[in-house]
């Protein structure tokens, strides 16, 4: 039976002068291709991304190519489960948690400024510095799972999200994948 490894995927922040992390997301092509699927059996409804994630596939994917595993495309679906989840929490106060009866892999990230989907992913893949391959673990102290989620080999699809908190506390980023990454014993490729 596989696990999802639920502790490797915490929160990242972002403070005005960059990112501070709880250590417990240009020219190339936006990925907007697709087909019409459906369904969670590995459909989906593939587009364009929705507006203000116009970006989020090219700057995953190109961090995807560094280690040599396959583009994602958007979903549709996924975006709006992001969504969904987002908005909840920024109704709650924008207190970050993880929706851990998800069967999707996800991603969380706050600012306390107005962020855009570069530094975002930024965020998540600089969390790769604490990333050991060899011994498929974090650094002592560190956080790396937004990292490995985002590279994480047989994830084919991602839909993402932002909400505004209320009073313009910050923002939250959210982003859903599919088949989720971050299962015990299993390296992300």
């Amino acid at each position: 039976m596989r696990t999802w490894k639920a502790a490797f995927g915490a929160l990242l922040l972002g403070a005005t002068s960059g990112c501070f992390e709880l250590k417990s997301d240009s020219g190339l092509d936006t990925g907007s291709e697709g087909e019409d699927g459906g369904g969670s059996d590995g459909g989906g409804s593939y587009g364009g991304e929705t507006p203000g994630m116009e970006g989020m596939v090219a700057a995953h994917n190109a961090v995807r190519a560094t280690v040599g595993v396959p583009d994602l495309v958007w979903d549709d679906d996924l975006a709006a489960i992001a969504l969904e989840w987002a908005t909840g929490l920024a109704e709650s106060g924008c207190m970050m948690e993880h929706d851990y009866s998800s069967p999707f892999g996800e991603n969380l990230y706050w600012s306390s400024y107005e962020s855009n989907v570069q530094q975002v992913v930024d965020g998540w893949a600089s969390e790769g510095d604490f990333y050991d391959y060899d011994s498929n673990s974090c650094d002592s102290g560190q956080q790396c799972g937004h990292y490995t989620q985002l590279v994480w080999d047989s994830t084919e699809r991602v839909g993402c999200a932002m909400v505004v908190c209320p009073g313009n506390a910050g923002e939250i980023w959210m982003c859903d994948y599919d088949p989720p990454g971050n299962w015990v014993g299993e390296k992300p490729y």
